[in-house]
């Protein structure tokens, strides 16, 4: 028997040492979410708008080789090539070989569209900076949300187990009395009535647990052990600073979606600029240099040309046809909707702030509470059953204690994961989760 217990324990701390916490959940979500991925390959293809928009500005540097050959035949003995006279004798056939070898360079020395633009393209990279930022506190959100919703329904499960576990009991205890005449059909049917409902929720209750875990895997990519338990009682720590106010101006001006709106706007009143920037003069400097020599069949023939060019090129827009015009309705236009997406973005924000804000407030007593009837239901149920035995207490009695003491259970535990994940989603809302708020979290897990 001892052995059987040392045996026991073994596998209790075996399986307790392979539980997954929710920071392994997090750090395998990190690698393997697909949302984080492609907010990732978004960001990175964004940024490299930056490098395009400065290459306008920086040199232009480009060279050319070539070579080409005249054939003529004359028999006058001479073979006319170009303007090009070679002497063949009495008559056959003559040729020019040309190469030409070259190589020019350009700088932009006053373009405002391109600078514009440049402007334009900075500030889209950190909006795109922003939304990364922002899904990765999405992240972080919907693995720990996830993660408690899994120990919530498995306490649901748990809890409905037991309810129709006790069901089971009181319906064998009702039909043993029967037997013996001390209770009524009506009592036995009642008792197998209520088996039945509780196991049908215990099912159902177990296949969403199941769906839980699937959320889960859905996030890493790959199956979840098993999960650590929530300790009980949890410690009931409200918003620090204690100002609804506060979380309201943080949300508005720290929120990732609000942060990465403003320099979408700003990115587009570049975009202004430089649409308007397409009327002005564009002014550049040019410098080539060619080689041309030139050789025909005989030797006496061979000729060979350099040149070298510097200038200034001063580009002056006169007609595109209303394509600049319509450019800058366009850039307008965009500007707007960022100017309707950030207002209606701030919005959302300074709601969700102000309703996790009061949630949270309100949530100390609705946990407190349900923990309470939690406690209460399982003394009723503990009671009733006693009394049932000595005929003090009626089914019907029973039957309801043993309900209550289900939905208590459950009611508790959605209390305490809301509670928790309200004090996330407030942070979030305000921009302000880290990695150091899932340690939190993850030190209440057992």
């Amino acid at each position: 028997m001892k052995r059987l217990a040392w045996i026991l324990g073994l596998s209790w701390l075996s399986l307790t040492a392979h539980a997954e916490d929710l920071l392994d959940i997090c750090r395998q979500a990190i690698s393997h979410d697909p949302q984080l991925a492609l907010a990732g390959a978004t960001r990175r293809y964004t940024a490299e708008a930056v490098p395009l928009a400065r290459s306008a500005l920086l040199p232009q540097i480009s060279g050319s080789y070539g070579i080409s050959q005249d054939r003529a035949t004359s028999s006058a003995g001479t073979v006319i090539s170009g303007s090009t006279v070679i002497n063949t004798g009495n008559g056959g056939v003559g040729h020019q070989r040309t190469l030409s070898a070259g190589v020019s360079a350009s700088q932009s020395l006053l373009n405002l569209q391109d600078i514009a633009s440049l402007w334009s393209a900075h500030a889209s990279v950190n909006a795109q900076n922003a939304l990364y930022q922002g899904s990765l506190q999405d992240l972080y959100v919907r693995v720990a949300q996830a993660y408690l919703k899994a120990i919530q329904y498995r306490s649901y499960d748990q809890a409905y187990q037991a309810y129709a576990e006790i069901s089971q009991q009181v319906w064998q205890q009702v039909a043993a009395r029967n037997a013996h005449g001390l209770a009524s059909k009506i009592d036995v049917n009642q008792a197998m009535t209520s088996y039945g409902l509780a196991r049908t929720e215990a099912v159902d209750y177990h296949n969403q647990y199941n769906d839980a875990l699937e959320a889960l895997r859905q996030i890493t990519g790959s199956p979840v052990g098993r999960l650590l338990q929530l300790a009980d009682p949890i410690p009931l720590q409200t918003a620090v600073p204690a100002s609804e106010d506060y979380w309201i101006e943080r949300a508005s001006s720290n929120n990732p979606t609000v942060v990465a709106d403003q320099f979408k706007l700003d990115a587009a009143l570049r975009a202004i600029l430089a649409a308007r920037a397409a009327h002005l003069p564009t002014l550049s400097a040019t410098i080539s240099y060619n080689k041309n020599p030139t050789w025909t069949q005989f030797e006496s023939q061979h000729s060979r040309t350099t040149d070298t060019a510097i200038g200034l090129s001063l580009s002056v827009p006169i007609f595109s046809g209303g394509a600049m015009h319509a450019q800058v309705r366009q850039a307008i236009a965009s500007r707007d909707q960022g100017v309707d997406q950030l207002e209606i973005d701030r919005r959302q924000v300074v709601r969700d702030a102000r309703n996790y804000y009061r949630s949270l407030a309100a949530g100390v007593e609705q946990v407190r509470m349900a923990r309470d009837s939690a406690i209460a239901a399982a003394a009723a149920v503990k009671s009733a059953r006693a009394g049932l035995l000595v005929a003090a207490t009626d089914m019907t009695t029973v039957l309801y204690t043993i309900e209550y003491q289900a939905e208590a259970n459950t009611e508790y535990a959605y209390a305490r994961n809301q509670f928790l994940m309200n004090q996330l989603l407030l942070k979030q809302a305000a921009g302000d989760v880290t990695w150091q708020d899932l340690e939190a979290l993850n030190r209440l897990l057992r």
